[in-house]
């Protein structure tokens, strides 16, 4: 039983121009086959980001425009009432987006 010196790697495609001219490039330069598999490896990662953000920035701007606004929330009011006993008060805080004011 013999050990195979140089495993088939899986291929690996890009879906961008620019990283398949690089891809090709480090087919041409690395003369390692497991280190250009790592270094396109890689590169493949670096464009999955890139898809990722382009898609997330387009999707940001695209639905921007259709947005409800923040709402504007007003401070809560604070009443302090005097009670029966010497330095308690009674503190009720009343806010208009509770239900039970």
């Amino acid at each position: 039983m013999s050990i195979d010196p140089r495993p088939e790697l899986p291929a690996i495609s890009f879906s961008l121009n620019p990283y398949q001219h690089l891809g090709r490039w480090i087919d041409e330069r690395v003369q390692h086959p497991i280190l250009a598999w790592v270094l396109k490896s890689l590169l493949k990662g670096l464009e999955d980001l890139w898809i990722d953000a382009k898609v997330q920035s387009t999707l940001e701007r695209a639905i921007e425009p259709h947005r409800p606004p923040e709402p504007r929330l007003r401070a809560p009011k604070r009443l302090t009432l005097p009670s029966k006993v010497r330095g308690l008060d009674i503190i009720q805080i009343k806010s208009p987006w509770t239900s039970n004011n």
